[in-house]
């Protein structure tokens, strides 16, 4: 997959998005067989291929336009797509007009991985989760997937198959800070200007899930006609929580927002506003009951670790305004349900059989998720 630097695409012409496969005959003689066969629609469309020449083959959807070029040897055409047979000698690559853009693409990875300011322990496996964290962020928009998959099962022969190909705001904040603290300012800048054109229709409620692009999600549906991963059914299309309340999103953001800032750097007039916005809600909402952290999908309960975030928002934002980063913040509003919010986990929260915090306020179920109160 193709990258550069916004300078290197001003000098060329460079795809927004390309698939580029590169093939070597290392010794010897290789056939290689190519099957270009598309089904789009998850598997319900099988698109015209038409036939451009030496601009290549070209399927247009109305929406999008795919071409596929390369030296596909004597081409064979039927119902299935497109398929070619070439015959490679030891040496021989099939693919070398991309050479130059996968030396491109390596320059830019480096570049990118020269940036971190890690210099600890386990230094390269440090490095290897950073690549993978940038691999989940949508370049144009600063969006963060929570994965590339859709319907991978959480365990073979159940049906927790759910699409992640979207940008939880509590996955997207963890990951951001993740990448900030290794030094990755600017990969934190495009992450706070999504967030801030994502949730400017519906603020101070905020979504828990939204598409790269800052819109809704499609709704839920199951594709009965298709086998999932290791026959791992069903196979869904979108994802209904983006349907539910998680009141800890807030404080995952806002920790998100003070970390980026530190103690410094003044915020501007859009950042502070919706700040303000996340007070006010969290301050008339923190005692509602909610989905979770794991999402549940039975009931909503008074979960202690959505308690715990409505509080660090509370308290990271009366922070900022003790600092004179932000202003407009009823202090004494916010100091009073922080206070409210402190006593009810400490009272509600605390089992004194489990001698622990529970899962949730009157609960005797001991949760992982509780283990963030430190």
């Amino acid at each position: 997959m193709p990258v550069t630097s916004e300078q290197q695409k001003k000098e060329r012409l460079w795809p927004e998005h390309e698939l580029v496969r590169q093939i070597k005959c290392i010794h010897g003689e290789a056939e290689v067989l190519v099957d270009f066969d598309p089904r789009l629609d998850y598997g319900r469309a099988s698109p015209k291929i038409k036939d451009c020449g030496e601009l290549g083959w070209q399927i247009d959807t109305g929406r999008s336009l795919f071409i596929l070029r390369g030296k596909l040897g004597s081409i064979r055409r039927d119902c299935q797509g497109l398929s070619g047979k070439i015959k490679l000698k030891a040496g021989e690559t099939l693919g070398d007009l991309v050479r130059e853009k996968l030396d491109l693409t390596i320059a830019w990875w480096r570049d990118w991985a020269d940036q971190s300011n890690y210099k600890g322990r386990y230094q390269r496996q440090v490095m290897r989760s950073a690549l993978v964290l940038k691999l989940l962020s949508y370049a144009p928009s600063g969006a963060i997937v929570a994965a590339p998959t859709t319907s991978l099962p959480e365990r073979l022969g159940a049906d927790s198959n759910w699409d992640y190909r979207f940008a939880w705001l509590r996955d997207a904040a963890f990951t951001v800070h993740a990448l900030f603290g290794l030094g990755y300012k600017a990969d934190a800048e495009a992450f706070v200007d999504w967030l801030l054109h994502a949730t400017r229709l519906t603020r101070p409620k905020l979504r828990v899930v939204y598409d790269v692009f800052g819109e809704r999600t499609p709704p839920e549906r199951e594709l009965r006609y298709l086998n999932g991963y290791a026959n791992a059914r069903p196979v869904r299309v979108g994802n209904s929580a983006s349907e539910q309340v998680q009141l800890d999103i807030y404080g995952d953001v806002v920790e998100a927002v003070s970390r980026f800032v530190g103690e410094n750097q003044k915020l501007d007039r859009d950042m502070q506003k919706f700040l303000r916005q996340c007070a006010q809600y969290v301050c008339e909402h923190w005692r509602e009951p909610d989905n979770g952290i794991w999402e549940y999908r039975d009931k909503r309960r008074h979960y202690t670790h959505s308690r715990l975030m409505c509080w660090v928002a509370l308290d990271r934002i009366l922070k900022m305004q003790e600092c004179g980063q932000l202003s407009g913040i009823d202090m004494t509003k916010c100091a009073a349900e922080r206070a409210k919010i402190r006593q009810e986990i400490e009272t509600r929260a605390w089992n004194p059989a489990l001698a622990a915090y529970a899962q949730a306020c009157g609960s005797d179920i001991i949760d992982a998720s509780v283990l963030l109160m430190a």
